[in-house]
């Protein structure tokens, strides 16, 4: 009878996989489908909406010649230390902030007053401090990581019921340990819900900063091919974006899971 119960609930997750898997792929070829519809009907020019099988050999065009794989290359790697900085120092000053009063009243109004200035209206300040090399795009894609992650670092510790931090004193625990012990896995989902976040931040400004200037990457690739009006080539790079960008988030949120064992996506 244990068997047999074990392998009905294990059934039911199979099935449920498989439900979920045929609705995604479903619907992916409904969009493609319309997508080719509207194309073949002639409603829009050509050139200017080629249609899946055209933006699917620009794609493959473009592995070939390996173009894609340098600009991933770039994209990729301005990304993670734009977001390997941002996201660490939001965590760090987000966790003092929340934790120290004195820095809170000392860094808290400064880190508000600039939090509503978007990323991309700093983009021509970061071009005439760094230039168009990689330092003004790690800069931007990092201060635009920051926030998201320091505001959600910052709430997850004032959170932390008192009683617990009491509690824990009483019991004979130093600062040390209740930071490590209490305070920081309260506020564990906080912040990966803030990195998380911070990820499609990320994205957003490198498409700003390499769009403003850059030598090599996706948006650049994107920006050369509207110069050459090549349609194909502009839709292919942004599904690749997209690609890359629906991967990293997935990514993240296994890892998160692997990482830390207790914590659930919600």
């Amino acid at each position: 009878m244990q068997y047999n119960s074990k392998w009905q609930i294990f059934s039911k997750m199979i099935l449920k996989k498989l439900h979920s898997i045929v609705v995604i792929i479903f619907s992916l070829f409904s969009f493609i489908a319309l997508w080719e519809l509207v194309s073949r009907l002639g409603i829009y020019n050509a050139n200017l909406f080629p249609s899946p099988i055209k933006v699917l050999e620009a794609l493959f065009s473009m592995i070939y010649t390996r173009e894609l794989f340098i600009d991933t290359y770039f994209s990729l790697l301005r990304i993670i230390l734009g977001f390997s900085i941002g996201s660490f120092l939001g965590v760090v000053l987000g966790v003092l902030s929340g934790r120290i009063r004195i820095f809170e009243l000392f860094f808290g109004h400064i880190i508000n007053l600039l939090r509503p200035i978007p990323p991309i209206a700093i983009v021509p300040l970061a071009m005439l401090w760094f230039g168009i090399g990689e330092s003004s795009k790690i800069f931007l894609i990092a201060f635009g990581v920051f926030f998201p992650v320091w505001i959600s670092a910052h709430d997850g510790v004032r959170d932390v019921k008192k009683e617990y931090v009491w509690s824990a004193k009483s019991l004979g625990a130093n600062d040390r340990q209740i930071l490590t012990k209490i305070i920081l896995p309260y506020a564990t989902p906080f912040i990966i819900t803030g990195l998380r976040v911070g990820i499609g931040i990320a994205f957003v400004v490198l498409v700003a900063s390499e769009l403003a200037g850059a030598y090599a990457g996706i948006m650049y690739k994107v920006s050369i091919s509207y110069l050459v009006f090549r349609a194909d080539k502009m839709i292919a790079g942004l599904i690749w974006l997209g690609i890359i960008g629906y991967s990293m988030d997935r990514l993240f949120i296994l890892s998160t899971k692997k990482l830390i064992m207790w914590y659930k996506e919600s």
